[in-house]
């Protein structure tokens, strides 16, 4: 096969609205815990978060001899969905400390103090809470940069903030804004369909074209085997009549 021209991989490229860029995105906290539902951090989110990554899916293997000796294969034994980190801009207000500390102090009761981030809370000292009390969703959005479409969107279910990482202040760091690091564990993601477009289109007729190929060719397959047996007396031709006539029938 010839390597191909910059003319077919420019013609690709346009054909799929061009290549994503990783600075087109947006987080939706879509459900946060019972207690939270009035927090105004919820529906500001999407505007002071930084960085995040689209989530991954790690299959892990182990090595096993089918025949008990010989080479070994690879063969999936569980599944492991890949913690989603993200990085917020700390506002003015200290909205966005206070949202995910009120958060993961849901999970589990850290502070003997009530009257600090544990106030309010039905945990006593040292207990972890009910996961449907302290589970929420998460959207991420990958966005066009040309017409600002969602591209598409992956859904953390079962969702909570089980890592609140450091964060950097110090005397030399002038102008620069606090950032405060946020690791999102979950039960599962799934995506949103991408919507369908015209070449995918075109590729699902390919793909039935070459489906009905392929029966054309079984189909010939099995006359050529009837006429064998009817050359050879194994099948009458009466019988090899009727069977090509259904099969034929497919073919319309």
């Amino acid at each position: 096969m010839a390597y191909p021209n910059i003319t077919a991989i420019t013609s690709a490229l346009n054909a799929r609205g061009g290549l994503a860029k990783s600075n087109f995105f947006f987080v939706n906290i879509v459900k946060v815990p019972a207690a939270m539902k009035y927090a105004s951090y919820q529906d500001e989110a999407m505007f002071f978060c930084e960085t995040t990554v689209l989530p991954g899916y790690q299959l892990d293997t182990t090595n096993i001899k089918p025949l008990g000796y010989g080479t070994s294969e690879m063969r999936a034994h569980d599944g492991t969905f890949n913690p989603v980190d993200m990085i917020f801009y700390i506002d003015g207000d200290g909205k966005v400390l206070d949202f995910f500390q009120k958060w993961i102090s849901m999970v589990y009761n850290f502070s003997k103090d009530t009257t600090g981030v544990m106030q309010g809370s039905n945990l006593a000292y040292g207990e972890f809470g009910y996961p449907e009390d302290y589970e929420g969703i998460v959207e991420i959005y990958l966005t066009n940069p040309a017409s600002n479409n969602e591209i598409i969107k992956y859904t953390l279910y079962n969702a909570f903030p089980n890592i609140i990482g450091n964060v950097s202040v110090g005397w030399d760091q002038n102008d620069q804004i606090a950032r405060l690091p946020i690791s999102f564990a979950y039960k599962n993601w799934d995506t949103k369909a991408i919507p369908e477009s015209s070449m995918d289109s075109a590729e699902a007729q390919r793909m039935m074209a070459s489906y009905y190929a392929s029966t054309r060719m079984n189909i010939g397959a099995m006359y050529a085997y009837g006429l064998n047996l009817v050359q050879n007396g194994g099948r009458s031709p009466f019988t090899l009549l009727s069977s090509v006539s259904a099969f034929a029938s497919n073919l319309r």
